[in-house]
């Protein structure tokens, strides 16, 4: 038997706070992503949990199998998808979807739930945080 260190690590992957966003060059981008899910550096091991920005919201890519290898996203088929309300920059709120008022009527909630999302879903949340993320800004 033998011990292994381990650390958990947050990275954003990808910001869309700013700027204009569309359905074209939000698929472009997550076509292109690659996403490393776990380092190894000496002793230790890093497991990587890759995030996406949207203004106000955090969401947090579950893609359930480990690589040391990047990977695009496109490559893991399946995944699911915490999110977090974002207040102040170090305080992440986690959003439970399924109780959630503005979250548990989107057809995307019942795939979450069961590790079903694949790009096109992220899509569909992506771009239903950035209206929710400029509804916010005006209230």
């Amino acid at each position: 038997m033998s011990l292994v260190k381990s650390r958990q690590e947050f990275r954003t992957i990808l910001d869309f706070s700013k700027g204009e966003l569309t359905k074209n060059k939000l698929k472009f981008a997550l076509r292109q992503i690659e996403i490393l899910e776990c380092e190894e550096c000496k002793d230790t091991t890093i497991l990587i949990v890759s995030g996406i920005r949207i203004g106000m919201y955090h969401i947090d890519l579950i893609l359930g199998e480990f690589g040391s290898t990047k990977t695009p996203l496109r490559k893991y088929g399946k995944f699911r998808v915490n999110i977090y309300e974002v207040h102040k920059d170090i305080d992440y709120r986690y959003i439970f979807l399924p109780n959630d008022e503005r979250f548990k009527n989107q057809y995307w909630s019942k795939l979450n739930k069961k590790s079903d999302l694949r790009i096109k879903n992220l899509i569909d949340i992506i771009m239903y945080l950035k209206r929710l993320n400029n509804l916010k800004a005006f209230s």
